[in-house]
């Protein structure tokens, strides 16, 4: 997803440069993605956060699965591209205002469901286990 937005893919970085400065390119940054290929990331990072948050809800279990792969900082280091995007929809020209306003909608849901998985995981592997001890 980083590359499709012209960023950078490592966690030191987080996200903030340019590919074009990182590659010595030119012509390759988050302007030029086209509005097909900006809906199309928004929408995926919208669905993704939706289907796993809601599996993390009907089967907690899961969450201990995703804490051993260390789901909690590749998840944190995709979320710079997050504000990068609602950045790029606000600085666009729209056809229509409601097109806009959809987008700007879907990157806010999607900034709720991310942040959600996170506190489901949390919950499940480090705060249930020591309520139930303590």
């Amino acid at each position: 997803m980083k590359r499709k937005c012209c960023m950078l893919e490592t966690s030191r970085e987080r996200g903030k440069i340019p590919l074009d400065v990182q590659n010595g390119k030119t012509g390759q940054t988050m302007e030029n993605l086209s509005l097909k290929d900006l809906q199309d990331l928004i929408f995926y990072i919208a669905d993704i956060g939706v289907t796993v948050s809601s599996f993390l809800e009907v089967y907690p279990t899961a969450s201990e699965i995703f804490q051993h792969a260390n789901f909690i900082c590749r998840l944190s280091e995709s979320y710079d591209i997050v504000p990068a995007l609602l950045a790029e929809v606000k600085r666009r020209d729209f056809d229509d205002y409601g097109g806009k306003q959809l987008l700007k909608v879907k990157l806010t849901h999607a900034k709720k469901d991310l942040m959600k998985i996170v506190h489901l995981i949390i919950t499940k592997c480090f705060i249930e286990p020591i309520l139930e001890n303590g």
